[in-house]
């Protein structure tokens, strides 16, 4: 004989509370995809996108030497059809990543994160003037009175 309770539970834990309907199995599915699929961090290894899409690659295994993820997506400000802005990371920055699926075939890069080695353009001071600079360019922003 089937016993209900034990049938129901095991229902529900696998297809989320069924009073709450389709909220119930968003709620329940997103929170079985948050407990195997955390943010995690990695290392860009590969930068030169084969499709020109601004894809990077990333290493976020460090226990298996040489592994690396498929080509991710870059979430950033102002990105439209047609213009944007996107900063070329270098190989060995730091980047936040987060997988889309438990095989982690599909997922993007969150941001990028400064270390000793990768460390930002400008340090402390409030001297009114803004420098933002990489490898092949430099630009500065001040404020101050026209004319």
């Amino acid at each position: 004989m089937i016993n209900l309770e034990k049938k129901i539970e095991e229902l529900a834990e696998k297809y989320g509370e069924p009073g709450k309907g389709a909220e119930g199995r968003y709620l329940h599915e997103r929170k079985a995809l948050h407990e195997c699929c955390p943010p995690v961090l990695g290392v860009v290894t590969d930068n030169r996108d084969p499709e020109g899409l601004g894809r990077v690659r990333v290493s976020t295994d460090m226990s298996v030497p040489g592994s690396e993820s498929p080509w991710l997506c870059v979430a950033g400000q102002w990105k439209k059809k047609g213009s944007g802005r996107w900063v070329l990371p270098e190989i060995g920055t730091q980047a936040l990543v987060v997988y889309t699926s438990k095989d982690r075939s599909r997922g993007y890069v969150l941001g990028y994160i400064y270390d000793r080695k990768h460390q930002p353009p400008e340090r402390g001071g409030d001297s009114g003037t803004v420098v933002l600079e990489g490898k092949k360019v430099r630009g500065e922003i001040r404020e101050g009175k026209d004319g």
